[in-house]
């Protein structure tokens, strides 16, 4: 298992930052990952049972997840349960601190699970790596949007 624990501080008061995450179908507006984003038909739009598609910015690799935990203003727990990358499951947990007016901590905990058995835990490193980047660029990116909405 991979875990990957990663924070930012968001000059942004936390209703503002929970309002981005909240919009879970969007996160393509922040996530410089991301090529596009959609809810999946039938979804509701948060909370519980909420699922989208994400589809990565190379075009090819696409991700399913789901909201298996939510607390607003507190916590988020994304499951990602399907697609076509080297990842057989992850669960993600993002929790929001206010630590002034206008500022609030955001913290990421992940845990995945590699595909392919032994040749997965092979790429564990590369892929910790990999995901460490792609987490610091998700939290920045939300950092700007939200910094930038509140401006």
């Amino acid at each position: 298992m991979i875990t990957i624990n990663k924070q930012i501080i968001v000059n942004a008061p936390i209703d503002e930052v929970w309002a981005s995450w909240d919009k879970f179908g969007d996160i393509e507006d922040f996530n410089p990952n991301l090529k596009a984003s959609n809810l999946l038909t039938g979804s509701p739009v948060t909370g519980i049972g909420a699922k989208r598609q994400c589809d990565l910015l190379d075009g090819k690799s696409t991700i399913y997840e789901e909201i298996i935990g939510y607390a607003p203003q507190e916590y988020m727990i994304v499951l990602m349960y399907d697609g076509n990358v080297p990842l057989e499951r992850s669960t993600i947990r993002f929790d929001f601190e206010s630590v002034a007016a206008n500022r609030t901590k955001l913290l990421v905990h992940a845990e995945f699970e590699m595909k392919y058995g032994l040749l997965g835990k092979l790429l564990g490193p590369m892929a910790k790596l990999q995901l460490g980047k792609a987490f610091e660029s998700l939290l920045a990116g939300n950092a700007q949007f939200v910094e930038k909405l509140a401006a």
